[in-house]
């Protein structure tokens, strides 16, 4: 079923919009930026940007799905506008502000991923899945990204091939896992699950196999070690 011409109209002019909201943000006119972003928000989803971050991810997804599913047109402008608006604030050294516009938005742009399929990456969406990359890398190293974000983005990147990326990402859960032995036991399993592509595989995703084999012997030995840790002396 095609979309009415209400729905197609909206998502016209947001997407005028953004392309006015691009052009402010390089001629670097912010309090513009996130004024115009104010308005398109409000013509697009009837909530204002202060309304958005009111609400979850998942009511907003809920806001942009009809009996047919998620409208992945109108998902991917929602995840431009709030990345945009972080684009400006951050600019302005509103950081705080900045960093919960960037996690929504990076929380809409990986549930596009999973609707369009990760492990395919359609190259008509190459340009928003950099988004991700560029917005993972922007808060991770502030430690912005949530635990539950952090294992979509692990398992995002195992999907599409970016090994390097999911280690790392798996490496940040382990540390901040509050159940480290869980944590600990998938990386166990990541790594065997990586020992089974070719080596051509491995290098296309930025790893190699012995780099792997010593990881998962490293995990391996820590957790045996905590198992006979708990394990009263008499019984050993």
């Amino acid at each position: 079923m095609l979309p009415d011409d209400n729905v197609l109209k909206v998502i016209q002019q947001s997407v005028q919009a953004l392309d006015r909201i691009l052009a402010l943000l390089t001629a670097q006119k912010y309090p513009e930026v996130l004024a115009l972003t104010d308005q398109t928000l409000k013509d697009f989803l009837g909530l204002n940007s202060a309304e958005v971050q009111q609400h979850s991810e998942a009511e907003l997804i809920a806001m942009l799905t009809d009996n047919f599913g998620v409208d992945v047109a109108r998902l991917l402008i929602l995840a431009e506008l709030l990345k945009t608006e972080g684009d400006a604030l951050a600019a302005l050294d509103r950081t705080e502000e900045s960093d919960a516009r960037y996690l929504r938005s990076l929380n809409l742009f990986l549930e596009m991923a999973h609707i369009t399929g990760a492990d395919e990456r359609p190259a008509a969406r190459t340009e928003e899945y950099a988004r991700i990359d560029t917005l993972a890398a922007t808060l991770q190293p502030r430690g912005a990204i949530p635990l539950t974000t952090q294992t979509t983005l692990y398992h995002y990147y195992e999907a599409g091939g970016q090994y390097a990326q999911a280690e790392e990402t798996l490496l940040s859960l382990i540390e901040a896992s509050p159940d480290p032995e869980a944590a600990i036991q998938e990386g166990i399993a990541f790594y065997r699950r990586l020992l089974a592509r070719s080596d051509a595989e491995l290098a296309a995703g930025g790893i190699q196999r012995d780099i792997i084999k010593r990881s998962l012997a490293s995990l391996e030995d820590f957790l045996k070690a905590q198992s006979l840790a708990q394990v009263p002396l008499s019984h050993r």
